[in-house]
């Protein structure tokens, strides 16, 4: 499109009898999320087209131009990856029908196309009309496994070119999910806030989402059937049960929220189907890992602030210096093996068998030390909640039977130990170098990927710094090394004397968090318009239960259970709503307008587009009048 220049010009004779104002374009760029784009490698086939990578809905799956491809053994290779601009449609009517589109072949049409074909239908409305203003639409697509600072910068190329082209100020930016942060980080990192007139959120994880985490620890959602099918082969009660508890965890969550396909994984279907095979749950999480881009979509750090506790474990069990404590106690899997256990015995009057093979493949299993390189400082300062609350039976008991009141006196140190351990249990996020570094732990199962989770973790916390207003909670110095020294002593105490302000001001000093601390924001554009949903259950979170230590002088390997919340917040099924729509006082500046409506994530419905094309035209005049 040539630019057009914008003036007010007269005809016939130079008497101003007529005045001609030519055309506006607007331009819209819409950023779309993880998964989103359809990719090719450039360095393979057609030259100024390349390979075909990625493109999960094409035939006969769905309505994306070109045959289906999912090239699982490309996409597990660092090398970056382009938006698709060839491999388009065939058909000549399909062609000519989003031939005004601008890189229209970026998109997975089944997600996007809809939203685009609409938006770019709007100049046929009245207030466009009236105003003699046609939009251009822009798809803005990108490598989705990147660090997604270095998907802004394929932003801001794309915003350039549509400025270019129009002759625009600015553009109306529309991001949808892992788009979002895109967008934000161009806003505020790139210079983007003096281009954009209006960005648009649409279920954006603006805090960040659980399970982010969770994807990367346990593989994408799914449903492992290879891996039951190897444990039930290999008589592995517990990765067999494992599993199932999985499965059933999605199945509830899918039937609750009314998408039960959505739950088993279409994902992890499309990538199996691009591999071949089933993939392994080992595999889809080792490839998980290498996505730059999952790292920065974890809960930052004012979520954090507060979900304290979204996340439950702690790198003490691995020799590592820790921030807390590891306390080992009944989990999920372990409650339900025992109680299952407990009613085989019930029903068959006495010691069952099944019951107690059951129980015992558990407590092998989760029998710390078992390895026989198990370094003695993996056990240093562990103390489980059964030893403490052995100690609470035992002082009871020894009363009761012999009558000696005076021994209840030792139930309450051990009742306060067992407090003070549970409060000392679960790790605090709030810092940022503690989250990182207790994430990177948490990780740590698979030692060839340890310096690749390290290197993403680093930019997930950049990226986390770079999306934040206000001052950074790292302190240098002696006065540093002074609170980080203190800092567990008071804060261990800190819960017995929250209610006391002078011990609450002692309580952050030594914490190194003051007053700007606290008032840390997440970054939005100064007018942003954020729409959301909050009907569907979000993973909270998830608990690691420790199998096995096994430790070297220089390096240690963590294997975990990991049972996943079936039930936790509210949200569109992927990110939660306190994320996706946090409270004013935690953004540098409020939404100018929010709406929540039944799905954003799994699909884009209508209503979310016409809320769009009202809320534009709404806002028309106003860009008219910045054009000016």
């Amino acid at each position: 499109m040539p630019r057009v220049p914008q003036r007010v010009y007269a005809v016939k004779g130079g008497t101003a009898t007529r005045i001609h104002v030519p055309r506006r374009y607007l331009p819209i760029v819409v950023v779309p999320g993880i998964m989103g784009t359809r990719l090719v490698d450039e360095k393979v086939g057609q030259p100024g087209e390349g390979k075909l990578v990625f493109n999960p809905t094409g035939k006969p799956f769905g309505a994306s131009p070109a045959a289906m491809v999912v090239d699982y053994k490309r996409l597990t290779k660092a090398a970056e990856l382009a938006p698709a601009e060839g491999h388009g449609y065939k058909n000549a009517s399909e062609r000519e029908a989003v031939k005004h589109i601008r890189h229209f072949n970026n998109f997975v049409t089944d997600l996007y196309g809809d939203l685009v074909k609409r938006l770019a239908e709007m100049g046929q409305s009245e207030g466009f009309d009236h105003l003699g203003v046609r939009p251009v639409v822009y798809c803005a697509g990108y490598d989705w496994r990147q660090d997604n600072a270095r998907s802004a910068l394929r932003l801001a190329g794309v915003v350039e070119e549509a400025l270019r082209e129009t002759g625009a100020k600015k553009c109306i930016l529309i991001a949808h999910s892992m788009g979002g942060l895109v967008a934000r980080y161009y806003c505020r990192a790139l210079g983007g806030e003096s281009r954009v007139h209006q960005l648009y959120l649409i279920g954006s994880p603006t805090l960040g989402a659980p399970g982010a985490y969770v994807q990367l620890k346990h593989g994408v959602h799914g449903a492992y059937l290879h891996d039951i099918v190897e444990d039930v082969r290999n008589e592995n009660v517990l990765g067999a049960v494992r599993e199932g508890v999985d499965l059933v965890a999605q199945a509830v969550r899918g039937i609750l929220g009314g998408d039960f396909l959505q739950s088993l994984g279409p994902i992890y279907f499309s990538l199996c189907m691009g591999a071949g095979r089933l993939l392994r749950r080992e595999e889809a999480a080792y490839f998980a890992r290498q996505m730059t881009s999952v790292y920065q979509m974890m809960p930052n750090r004012i979520f954090c602030d507060k979900f304290k506790h979204w996340v439950i474990f702690d790198p003490i069990v691995t020799g590592h210096p820790p921030t807390g404590h590891m306390v080992v106690f009944p989990g999920v899997l372990e409650a339900s093996m025992m109680a299952a256990a407990d009613i085989v015995q019930a029903i068959e009057g006495g010691a069952s068998r099944a019951g107690e093979d059951a129980r015992k493949a558990y407590d092998e299993a989760l029998q710390l030390g078992r390895s026989e390189r198990t370094s003695p400082r993996a056990h240093r300062n562990v103390t489980t909640i059964d030893d403490i609350v052995t100690d609470i039976v035992e002082a009871h008991r020894a009363a009761i039977d012999e009558g000696d009141w005076s021994k209840m006196e030792k139930m309450g140190p051990a009742i306060m130990a067992l407090y003070e351990r549970v409060q000392d249990a679960f790790m605090n996020c709030t810092s940022p170098r503690h989250l990182y570094g207790d994430i990177y732990t948490g990780l740590m199962d698979n030692v060839q990927q340890r310096p690749l989770v390290a290197a993403n973790l680093a930019l997930a916390e950049r990226f986390d710094r770079a999306l934040s207003v206000g001052r950074d909670k790292e302190k240098e110095g002696a006065l540093s090394l002074f609170q980080s020294i203190i800092g567990p002593i008071i804060s261990a105490i800190g819960a017995a004397t929250v209610q006391n302000p002078e011990h609450e001001a002692l309580h952050r000093e030594a914490s190194g968090e003051d007053d700007d601390e606290r008032d840390l924001k997440a970054y939005v554009h100064p007018r942003t318009t954020n729409i959301y949903a909050n009907h569907l259950q979000v993973d909270l979170g998830c608990m690691l239960i420790p199998t096995d230590v096994v430790s070297n002088d220089d390096s240690n390997e963590v294997k975990y259970e990991i049972i996943p919340f079936p039930f936790g917040l509210q949200g569109d099924g992927t990110v939660p709503a306190d994320s996706a729509n946090p409270s004013p006082d935690v953004l540098s500046a409020p939404f100018e307008d929010q709406i929540a409506f039944p799905e954003t994530h799994s699909r884009l419905p209508n209503a979310t587009t016409n809320y769009l094309s009202k809320r534009i035209n709404h806002g028309l005049e106003d860009w008219v009048a910045g054009e000016e």
